[in-house]
């Protein structure tokens, strides 16, 4: 797992240069992590892992985050995040847990989460 420290803006997350496995970003003493999640995180297509629960991560979650075809774990929960979940997402085949609780989203429950992984 790569350690991130004193990160204050979602930024890394469009760093097409990360080759992570896994990013895993939450603050034990106060949330940190402020701003959307970029478009750019469909970049990171090694990514298995995405823990950005209990930040300041506010906006839409991205139609790029289904280009995150190995994804597994994707929580987002207790964040400002509004919208609907992406369509796209039914791309992430690998993907077997989705958190986006306490959050803002809105519409009625997609389709593809019928699909998700159950290994």
């Amino acid at each position: 797992m790569t350690i991130v420290h004193n990160l204050t803006s979602m930024e890394v997350l469009s760093d097409r240069s990360c080759k992570w496995g896994i990013f895993h970003w939450r603050s034990f003493k106060r949330p940190l992590l402020r701003g959307e999640i970029p478009d750019g995180i469909g970049n990171l297509s090694g990514l298995v892992t995405l823990n950005l629960q209990e930040n300041y991560s506010d906006g839409t979650i991205p139609a790029a985050c289904g280009e995150l075809r190995q994804l597994q774990i994707l929580n987002l929960g207790s964040n400002r995040l509004h919208g609907f979940l992406p369509d796209e997402m039914l791309q992430t085949e690998e993907l077997g847990i989705l958190d986006v609780s306490e959050n803002f989203i809105a519409g009625s429950i997609p389709s593809w989460l019928g699909k998700l992984s159950h290994s």
